[in-house]
């Protein structure tokens, strides 16, 4: 979206259109179990719309059975695994398609964005509003627009973004956008290319303790080593024994 290089009176008709597309957003309904979906962020050599990837939610570190299956898993089965993902990404963007709310799946800009916050006070506060009304898992499909709308608001001294803004990192997006080789979140990006004030730099501050005390828990549950139970031993034995060939370790690797 070019919005940043247009004069007010045509950033106040695109501001007039993306309104209109995020009322028909907030109203979709659908609750389509989805994959994990990624997409890279547009640039402006970019002829076509960048690709989506897809992967199956992982299963929970506790659900050692699920593990346990995706790793033993036929070619077959995989197969239909990646057939499930794409149907159900493909109804997804059907069903978007069908209701106008496309916007879900648009790949705003945070400098359009950030052009059309601060033209009208209103309609500023009248998108918080909106936002901040609507659920959690509504949130989710709109975490790039909810998320630029209210660091936007933010760098202007918003008193009431900062909260907004720590509510929506906290949720995971529907679609997790990101950029370049090393596929950055956009979201981080544009989170510590907009410091200006001390509201923002302390939600940077807080989500990097967050990262780091994360990755501190992820190094400690690596190194510790929980054995098996003599019952889970015999309930996991048949599937432990079928992967065992592709692993290329023996028996006694399991027990030990």
């Amino acid at each position: 979206m070019g919005a940043e290089t247009l004069p007010t009176e045509q950033n106040d008709a695109i501001a007039a259109r993306i309104e209109a597309a995020l009322v028909k957003a907030l109203d979709y309904e659908g609750d389509v179990e989805l994959p994990e979906i990624e997409a890279g962020a547009p640039t402006v050599s970019d002829l076509a719309p960048p690709l989506v990837s897809l992967a199956e939610r992982a299963p929970s570190e506790n659900d050692f059975a699920s593990q346990m299956n995706r790793l033993s898993e036929t070619e077959e089965q995989f197969d239909e695994r990646q057939r499930r993902m794409n149907n159900a990404y493909e109804r997804f963007v059907g069903e978007l398609t069908a209701v106008e709310a496309d916007l879900i799946l648009s790949d705003l800009t945070f400098d359009g964005i950030k052009s059309i916050i601060g033209q009208d006070a209103d309609r500023d506060q009248r998108w918080l509003r909106m936002l901040v009304a609507t659920s959690d898992r509504k949130l989710r499909h709109l975490h790039h627009v909810a998320l630029q709308v209210a660091i936007a608001l933010g760098t202007s001294g918003n008193l009431l973004a900062p909260e907004f803004i720590t509510r929506i990192l906290a949720l995971g997006p529907t679609i997790r956008r990101v950029t370049g080789a090393a596929k950055i979140p956009v979201e981080t990006i544009v989170l510590w290319s907009n410091t200006a004030n001390p509201a923002m730099v302390d939600i940077c501050k807080r989500r990097l303790r967050t990262y780091e005390h994360r990755k501190a828990t992820a190094t400690s549950r690596a190194r510790s080593s929980q054995p098996i139970s003599a019952e889970r031993w015999q309930f996991y034995r048949p599937v432990l024994m079928n992967f065992l060939p592709r692993t290329g370790r023996t028996r006694q690797h399991l027990r030990s």
